[in-house]
């Protein structure tokens, strides 16, 4: 062999060796250090295996990786979701609906309103089958503005559920971050109005021990869903000692 070739089959075999793995010695020495590990520390041990067991993380596809919420390292996140879409035309369908036919002149011709009222504006000169129109118009447009403002919400809002804490993130000019830690939740509920259940969305309301009193993940998509998976969360981890 040429002293080129010995040269590559020397650089190769570390190269082979790494890709094989550790030695039998080096494997048996890391098995003892864990079990080392899991005698001094058994509460970290079983946290660990805890996290292990835990539920796989859920995303929404629209939901931000974690936005500016810092989430120390080492913990877990279980769920981590925004409010649904639904949540831009909350109350109102009713005046979308009614300013739409206003606008395009279809209640007018259903109902014959105007053909009964044919004086004219005073000071503009508008029928009242105009005027109806008009009216709509406005009433749609301030749907669309209330409904902007709701996006531009919807785009900051952020829950998050870890093994530790609950957060909430929202605001879009002054963003606000609130933590709650998992002990401190003290009761869980689901609250949906008619409107929640036709769309299939619904709040979650959290009970807290101490000055804050309540607060609530809103218009949340499948809340029974997510109910069910606070609920195991907060047994899980809060209920066995897991320091917040």
């Amino acid at each position: 062999m040429t002293s080129v070739g010995a040269h590559a089959a020397m650089s190769i075999l570390p190269a082979r060796r790494r890709r094989e793995g550790a030695s039998p010695a080096a494997r048996s020495a890391r098995s003892c250090a864990a079990a080392a590990f899991r005698a001094a520390d058994p509460r970290g041990a079983s946290r660990m295996a805890m996290a292990a067991a835990a539920p796989a993380v859920q995303q929404d596809v629209a939901a931000p990786r974690s936005g500016s919420i810092v989430i120390p390292d080492g913990e877990l996140i279980i769920l981590r979701i925004k409010p649904s879409l639904w949540m831009l035309f909350s109350g109102l369908f009713i005046p979308y609906v009614v300013g739409l036919l206003l606008a395009f002149g279809i209640f007018d011709a259903v109902t014959g309103l105007s053909r009964g009222i044919s004086f004219r504006l005073p000071i503009i000169d508008w029928t009242f089958s105009l005027f109806l129109s008009r009216l709509g118009a406005a009433v749609v447009l301030v749907c669309l503005a209330i409904s902007i403002g709701r996006l531009v919400e919807w785009w900051a809002r952020i829950y998050v559920l870890t093994d530790r804490r609950i957060v909430i993130q929202s605001g879009a000019l002054r963003q606000v971050t609130i933590d709650f830690p998992l002990r401190r939740i003290q009761h869980v509920s689901m609250v949906r109005n008619v409107e929640n259940r036709v769309l299939s969305v619904g709040s979650l309301r959290f009970s807290t021990a101490g000055p804050t009193g309540e607060f609530a993940w809103h218009m949340i998509s499948r809340p029974e869903h997510r109910l069910r998976i606070v609920r195991e969360s907060i047994e899980r981890y809060a209920r066995n000692g897991s320091d917040a």
